[in-house]
């Protein structure tokens, strides 16, 4: 029965903070474990290997709470390579880096009797996750309405959400002898970070309320900037200053447009300030490499380009065969001789030595047979084994995992530095449902958990997903945090 090792290599890194201001590509393979070798054993002549390309990073979510897109599968290949004992085979899985999210813009100030509410500033954005883009800033919220004293002036309005970061494109997940690629499978594309309006351009700011005087009509969008909003109607007496135009949305990583400011009403109320309008979410980055085999290859069974990988997990799978055996067959009849006196007669008859042997002489016998593929063991987070999930440093993070050998001893280990978590025990079913404790020193930032142990094909395999950790300080401010606008709803 021909041996068989695996990689499963999921991974995500911790992608940069950079000023709202800036636009920036970390390098394209910043989320890819370390490459890895396997050395063919003694007696194998023959390997093949399934290659998978990993999933580009999902884009980040904006201020809002509007999901970012996820990532494009990579590319899937199956390919079979005359070998040697003692060649070296180097693994490389490419992983893709999510985006961050953007942060809610700020809340206008109320008025203070005839002095009127100033508009809240704009929400960061996401950072972009290796080659993806970074998103762009909310707009600010536009200024409340005046009056004059004794009156009511007009409360600012709330600041735009910020755009997500766009996710980063996959490297190819590869497998190479020496200095030549075997085998290549190219890596999908980051998902657009949300926000915005997801175009190049922004669009036109919102119109002011009417007031007892129509409100003005918004500005065009500059480029991938949105368009400032309308300024309220004035108002008249009992009839209220309209409320400022909302800043419109902004294009791919550009700023959301200011809201408008309030109508004013010297006898009355006055207009509410506009809202800001939400920043653009950065695109994601483009995959790395093409689907492909070497030249060498003996048999190429699979061949499907980038986006058709149905679990979107970057691997590297390696079967190896044994070399035949060789079976010769050989007959020989010896001769013989028969002599009769008198008369002198001599009769021989003689049979030569004759040989059989098939053409060509060695006849070589092969027979591999694949061991049954069991599922790979799968994992998730929660009670609903979502794919992602957050956790502030030093809580608890749930986790449920099938596939693995019943009884197997399976341990939980944090990184991109090494934290061993602790471990659990596989049920009768192969399952596990366990919750592990953060230690709270671990920093802040993109994570990944990985569940290491005997899967149910006897094999030992590792399966990992991405974890966002979160800061105390950094966790309470988020859940303090408020905006007046409705969170928008999207399914990435």
């Amino acid at each position: 029965m021909a041996a068989r090792s695996r990689w499963i290599i999921p991974f995500a890194a911790t992608a940069l903070a950079v000023p709202a201001f800036v636009t920036t590509h970390t390098p394209l393979a910043a989320g890819s474990p370390a490459p890895s070798d396997f050395t063919v054993p003694a007696g194998i002549c023959e390997v093949t290997i399934s290659a998978t390309g990993g999933t580009g990073g999902r884009g980040g979510a904006d201020g809002s709470s509007a999901a970012g897109f996820v990532g494009t599968h990579g590319g899937s290949i199956t390919a079979s390579f005359a070998v040697d004992a003692g060649d070296v085979l180097t693994i490389e899985v490419g992983v893709g880096v999510a985006g961050t999210n953007g942060t809610s813009g700020s809340a206008g100030t109320a008025a203070n009797l005839s002095f009127s509410g100033i508009g809240g500033a704009g929400g960061a954005r996401g950072t972009g996750g290796g080659n993806g883009d970074s998103g762009g800033a909310g707009g600010a919220g536009g200024r409340g309405g005046r009056t004059l004293r004794g009156f009511q002036a007009g409360d600012g309005g709330n600041g735009g959400p910020g755009g997500g970061g766009g996710g980063g494109g996959a490297p190819a997940t590869s497998v190479s002898r020496g200095t030549t690629t075997l085998i290549s499978a190219g890596g999908g594309s980051g998902g657009n970070g949300a926000g915005g309006n997801g175009t190049a351009n922004g669009s036109r700011g919102g119109t002011g309320g009417t007031g007892a005087a129509g409100g003005s009509a918004g500005s065009n969008g500059s480029g991938a900037t949105g368009g400032t909003g309308g300024s309220g109607g004035i108002g008249s007496g009992t009839t209220p200053g309209g409320t400022g135009g909302t800043g419109g949305p902004a294009g791919f990583s550009g700023t959301g447009g200011s809201g408008g400011g309030g109508g004013s009403n010297t006898t009355g109320i006055a207009g509410q300030g506009g809202d800001g309008g939400s920043g653009g979410g950065g695109r994601g980055g483009v995959g790395e490499g093409s689907t492909g085999a070497d030249t060498s290859a003996t048999s190429v069974t699979e061949d499907v380009g980038p986006g058709a990988d149905a679990d979107g997990v970057g691997r590297a799978v390696i079967t190896t065969t044994p070399c035949a055996t060789t079976t010769t067959t050989s007959t020989t009849t010896t001769s013989s001789t028969t002599s009769t006196i008198p008369p002198s007669t001599t009769t021989s008859t003689t049979t030569t030595s004759s040989t059989t042997s098939t053409i060509p002489p060695s006849t070589t016998t092969s027979t591999t047979t694949t061991a049954p593929t069991a599922a790979d063991p799968t994992m998730g987070f929660g009670p609903a084994g979502t794919p992602t999930t957050t956790v502030a440093s030093g809580g608890t993070i749930s986790v449920i995992s099938g596939g693995w050998t019943p009884g197997a001893t399976v341990t939980a280990v944090l990184h991109s530095d090494p934290v061993v978590l602790g471990t659990a025990i596989a049920s009768s079913a192969g399952t596990i449902d366990a919750s592990f404790v953060l230690p709270s020193s671990v920093p802040a930032g993109s994570h990944s958990l990985s569940l290491t142990g005997t899967a149910a094909d006897g094999s030992v395999d590792t399966v990992s997903l991405p974890v966002t950790v979160t800061s105390l300080a950094g966790a309470s401010e988020q859940a303090a945090a408020g905006n007046r606008s409705a969170a928008l709803s999207f399914t990435g």
